[in-house]
């Protein structure tokens, strides 16, 4: 997987009307990363949001387009089209194995609501997440889930729900003192078709 450290509001791919309705790629778990190498040096600017270019990524090669945004590019946001918040931990615990959620499990039912610009990441405050931050340490927490709905009615899929769910692996803040910093995400995910109805 090659990343892409372009800003990507400046290339966004735009997705036909029936490619959220492709089958999936894999059944099987599939393992992912992107790097940024921005270099940004300086407190405060390293912990400014907006700082940090967003990595622009697609997982297979017709599904969800995210981008890892933020701090150490560790906020995932759903763009064209594609949700995104995180599923229910006591029902999905971390150390949940990722090949033993389908679609017996009702994903659908423990998507948490209450994410704010589709986009998410740190815990702090009241904000939906995946991971907390202590002591200079990254807890995850949560599975992040991405899903769209098929909307195309002359598809075979028509009426069905694709989720992505993703495990973060590690997040890498690269660099020290007070920079330059790079960041690195590792993370691994599978794909679920569901017959359900569309997530709201």
């Amino acid at each position: 997987m090659t990343p892409d450290t372009n800003r990507s509001s400046m290339a966004l791919r735009t997705i036909n009307s029936s490619e959220e309705c492709n089958d999936c790629c894999s059944n099987a778990v599939i393992e992912g990363s992107i790097y940024n190498d921005q270099g940004i040096t300086g407190f405060p600017f390293f912990t400014i949001y907006e700082n940090w270019n967003p990595v622009e990524d697609t997982l297979c090669e017709d599904g969800p387009q995210i981008q890892w945004e933020g701090q150490f590019n560790s906020f995932v946001k759903g763009i064209n089209g594609w949700n995104v918040s995180v599923l229910d931990s006591v029902v999905f615990p971390p150390a949940t194995d990722l090949n033993t959620i389908d679609c017996a499990d009702n994903i659908q039912n423990y998507i948490l609501s209450g994410v704010t610009s589709n986009a998410v990441g740190s815990k702090s405050g009241n904000r939906v997440g995946y991971y907390s931050y202590a002591n200079q340490v990254y807890n995850i927490e949560n599975f992040i889930v991405a899903w769209k709905c098929c909307t195309d009615t002359e598809d075979p899929n028509y009426g069905k729900v694709k989720f992505y769910v993703i495990k973060v692996t590690n997040i890498i803040p690269i660099g020290g003192g007070v920079g330059p910093f790079d960041a690195q995400v590792e993370y691994e995910y599978i794909c679920r078709w569901c017959t359900v109805a569309c997530p709201s």
